[in-house]
């Protein structure tokens, strides 16, 4: 009878020792599966950027105007088409909104800068509006000629057509409605959200 009770102890603290055995190994492999793993990238959304690029004062498109927006440090450039657009795709770096500066350098055109334009997740739209930076041809004199001890009167020239100085009186303007006509030049819409 004692043989017997030894036995089954014996049995018992094999099972036992085989049981714990096995969860040992099971716990190692989820450990070892767990450490080993590549961590999941942080998904932050993209922020899509497009606009038009237009003259301030006959409100016509300009072509070739190269529009650079600096985002987060990443500084991307793009030439507008014959319609004036201008289109970007950034990578955030956190959720919720954020800023971007743009520039915008068009040939006979003033130098555009918006800072801090702020941007949504998706897409947003700016249009930016440049001035001619051609001289503005002075009005003839008025009144009786100097000769005749008469005073010649030159009328002043309008406000913000003085090339870069008058750019530089007035703070640059930017369009945040999109119009009704408007298509995005290359691609037709941003991502949703796109791993680091």
């Amino acid at each position: 009878m004692a043989d017997n009770e030894s036995n089954v102890k014996s049995s018992l603290g094999a099972v036992l020792t085989w049981a714990a055995g096995i969860a040992g190994s099971v716990i190692a492999a989820v450990l070892i599966w767990h450490f080993t793993q590549t961590p999941k990238p942080v998904v932050y959304p993209q922020f899509g950027l497009t606009g038009l690029v237009t003259d301030s004062v006959s409100r016509q498109p300009i072509a070739n105007a190269i529009v650079t927006a600096d985002f987060e440090n990443n500084i991307k450039s793009y030439t507008t088409d014959g319609s004036g657009a201008y289109a970007f795709t950034m990578d955030g770096a956190k959720d919720g909104p954020d800023v971007v500066t743009v520039d915008v350098v068009a040939d006979g055109y003033n130098f555009f800068r918006a800072s801090d334009l702020s941007v949504d997740p998706g897409d947003n739209y700016a249009g930016f509006p440049l001035t001619s930076n051609a001289p503005v041809a002075a009005a003839a004199p008025t009144g009786a000629p100097a000769a005749t001890g008469g005073t010649a009167v030159v009328p002043p020239a309008a406000a913000g057509t003085t090339g870069s100085l008058g750019a530089a009186m007035h703070p640059p303007i930017v369009v945040r409605v999109m119009p009704l006509n408007f298509v995005r030049p290359g691609v037709s819409t941003y991502i949703g959200s796109k791993k680091p």
